[in-house]
């Protein structure tokens, strides 16, 4: 039987998750205002979240209709959007300083590598919740699900001499997903 002050410490962290900010990691995006709402955790472990891009009307930053799904593990991360006629699919294998990303929108392919990896401020509505019940009166030094919205890696670090290649792709794969999000954008406001 759980003890009541074991489920009100449990009530506890779990108002104290929410509106918490966190940082995540969503390759293509510009630093702008989200928010995300916890869905599920998958077969392996990774933690999906509801992910919105709010906008920002004191910088011109429109808000994106629908809702993004961003799945995230701590060596995986995949972000997926759909509004009609436009898709984007974006999946990233993630190492300590570094991510190889394969990114399809709309039937184009690409693949690059992001280093450094960034991660951009995120706003939780609805966190994830504990993944073990607790039967006493003992606390956590965190709010449950805080461990998985932030990603790292147990990879070993990157060869310093891949650096530069690293960093030339990137900005090729960073122009295209931005270049992929301008569409998306541009098509919406035709609509």
């Amino acid at each position: 039987m759980v003890s009541t002050t074991a489920l009100l410490t449990l009530a506890l962290f779990t108002c104290s998750a929410y509106g918490a900010e966190t940082s995540i990691f969503v390759p293509g995006f510009d630093p702008q205002p989200l928010s995300m709402d916890y869905i599920t955790t998958d077969t392996k472990g990774h933690t999906v979240w509801a992910l919105y891009a709010t906008g920002d009307p004191s910088n011109d930053i429109v808000a994106v209709p629908g809702t993004f799904t961003l799945v995230e593990g701590s060596d995986y991360m995949s972000l997926g959007y759909s509004y009609p006629p436009l898709t984007l699919n974006e999946e990233c294998s993630l190492a300590t300083n570094a991510a190889v990303c394969t990114s399809t929108s709309s039937g184009t392919t690409e693949t690059g590598t992001i280093s450094p990896i960034t991660k951009l401020p995120a706003v939780i509505g609805t966190p994830a919740p504990s993944t073990t019940p607790t039967t006493s009166s003992a606390t956590s030094g965190s709010a449950p699900g805080a461990s998985v919205t932030s990603i790292t890696s147990t990879a070993s670090a990157s060869n310093p001499t891949k650096s530069s290649s690293a960093r030339s792709a990137k900005g090729a794969y960073s122009s295209g997903v931005v270049y992929l999000l301008t569409a998306v954008l541009f098509h919406l406001v035709a609509l």
